[in-house]
């Protein structure tokens, strides 16, 4: 009799995982859907919608081999390649995540594998692709003299991270530098060893993208036969300096490579 007792305990816990089992499945697949029912992600509301943000991986579902139907709409699904290894599963709906649906694409890969073998793939629309941080504006070049305070900016879409390089490695704050993690490099009393390309890196959960490569040139020693001439120069530099990107630069680079007025000599810099 305890034998018989003992054998209806174990079918019963049995029973009982595999309806546990088949519980979590169905929450898997259904609890992502709003409590309104409403499958739109815009539109939906209540914790559903929470979760449904929060689903970006099927690695877990690679263990339920024999699943047959599979709903993941409105989520942030950027990688499917888990339901290549689901052989029993006829549907899926994978409308609104952020697949990269291009005929080149790893998940576009996935969707014409899956339909060669019968499967039913729901995919359209898609929230769209993924991407890195957008430059709306670059950093400029710049030219300076020895003991000036000077900056670059870079404005991007986003609220992305940001590191500014100098020849191609990264700038850490100190006394004299600052803003190296942020969109403007600020560089105070530059000095010749400041001469150097710089850029900077702008990523958020999305990408990393690269500002393009802008440079530095410190003027060190400057000799006039007319000191008078001087104030010119300086005034010129100056107003180089702050007109718009582009206005004044290339009247700032003559000057510093050596289209001198008469009565100037050429510029004496070890660090331009």
């Amino acid at each position: 009799m305890s034998d018989v007792v003992a054998t209806l305990l174990c079918y019963c816990v049995f029973v009982s995982a595999v309806v546990c089992a088949f519980l979590v499945f169905l929450s898997f697949c259904f609890f992502f859907q709003a409590e309104d029912g409403i499958r739109d992600a815009q539109e939906s509301r209540g914790l559903g919608d929470v979760y449904k943000r929060q689903l970006e991986d099927l690695s877990p579902l690679r263990a339920l081999t024999d699943l047959i139907s599979l709903d993941v709409a409105g989520n942030q699904l950027t990688n499917i390649d888990p339901l290549l290894d689901l052989p029993a599963l006829g549907s899926v709906n994978l409308s609104l995540n952020r697949l990269d649906t291009d005929a080149n694409s790893a998940a576009w890969n996935v969707i014409t594998n899956l339909q060669a073998r019968g499967v039913t793939v729901d995919y359209d629309p898609q929230y769209d692709a993924p991407a890195p941080p957008l430059i709306t504006s670059q950093p400029a070049s710049v030219v300076a003299y020895l003991g000036d305070n000077v900056s670059f900016h870079v404005e991007a879409s986003g609220s992305p991270n940001y590191w500014w390089l100098k020849n191609g490695a990264n700038l850490c704050d100190t006394e004299r530098i600052g803003g190296t993690r942020d969109d403007t490099l600020y560089l105070d009393n530059v000095q010749a060893s400041d001469t150097a390309s710089y850029r900077v890196r702008i990523w958020d959960e999305y990408g990393v993208t690269n500002s393009r490569t802008v440079t530095l040139r410190v003027i060190t020693q400057v000799a006039f036969a007319d000191p008078r001439l001087e104030q010119v120069l300086r005034g010129r530099s100056r107003m180089a300096r702050h007109a718009p990107d582009g206005a004044g630069a290339p009247v700032a680079r003559r000057t510093a490579l050596g289209g001198l007025p008469s009565g100037f000599a050429h510029p004496m810099s070890g660090g331009f």
